[in-house]
C-alpha cells in the first residue's frame, strides 16, 4: 500500500513539473519526459520489489530460534528458589529467606540491578567482594522499599542455606555456586514471583 501511495505522489508531482513546463516553454516535449519518467520509475520500483524479496528470502533463512522467557519463582513455605525457561523448570536451589521479624515480602517483581563483585555496606561497615561478603558473590536486587532493597544473593553462610532457614534481613540468599549459575542465566527485567505457598 505504502508503495502505489508513493508511486502515485510521485506521478502527481512530475505530471505538475510538466504542466509548469508547458506554461514556460510551450515547445516543451511532453512525451518524451513522461516516457523518462515512467522507465525511470518502473526501474526503481523492480529494484525495490527485488530488493525486498531478497531480504524476505535472507531472514527466512537465517531465522534465529525465539528467545526463551526465563523467570524466577521462590517458594517461602518450600524454601527453594526455581529457574523458569518458557514456564518449565530447569533448575532449582535451596535458599534462606527473611526472619520471621523481617520477612521476604510476597509479590510479583523484577530484576533491576545485577553486581557480579558485590560490596557489602551495613551501618558504616564495608566488606569487599568475596566469599567473606556477607551477600556472597553475586547481587541480584529486585525490589526497592524506602532505603532498603531486596535482592537475591550469595551468602558468607552456607549452613542457613543447606538448612533453607528463616534467617536474613528479607532477602533471598544462595550458595555462591548456585548464585553464580543463576546470575549467568537471567538479565535485568527477569520476572521474579515471591510466593508464601
Amino acid at each position: 500500500m505504502e508503495l502505489l501511495t508513493g508511486l502515485l505522489a510521485r506521478c502527481a508531482d512530475h505530471w505538475l513539473v510538466i504542466k509548469r513546463a508547458e506554461t514556460v516553454a510551450p515547445y516543451f516535449n511532453e512525451s518524451k519526459y513522461a516516457h523518462f519518467c515512467l522507465r525511470r520509475m518502473s526501474s526503481s520500483w523492480i529494484r525495490r520489489v527485488a530488493l525486498c524479496i531478497g531480504l524476505a528470502v535472507v531472514a527466512s533463512a537465517t531465522q534465529l530460534p525465539a528467545r526463551a522467557e526465563k523467570s524466577i519463582e521462590i517458594s517461602l513455605k518450600d524454601r527453594y528458589l526455581k529457574l523458569l525457561d518458557s514456564g518449565v523448570v530447569v533448575a532449582r536451589y535451596p535458599v534462606a529467606i527473611g526472619a520471621p521479624e523481617s520477612p521476604t515480602p510476597a509479590g510479583s517483581y523484577e530484576i533491576t540491578r545485577m553486581e557480579d563483585a558485590p560490596v557489602y555496606h551495613k551501618k558504616g561497615k564495608v566488606i569487599a567482594p568475596g566469599p567473606k561478603n556477607p551477600v556472597g558473590v553475586r547481587y541480584m536486587a529486585y525490589f526497592q522499599l524506602g532505603s532498603g532493597e531486596y535482592a537475591i544473593h550469595g551468602t558468607a553462610w552456607p549452613n542457613w542455606v543447606n538448612l533453607r532457614a528463616a534467617v536474613s534481613l528479607g532477602c533471598i540468599r544462595m550458595l555462591n555456586k548456585d548464585v553464580i549459575t543463576l546470575f549467568n542465566q537471567v538479565d535485568v527485567g527477569t520476572p521474579v514471583v515471591v510466593t508464601s505457598k
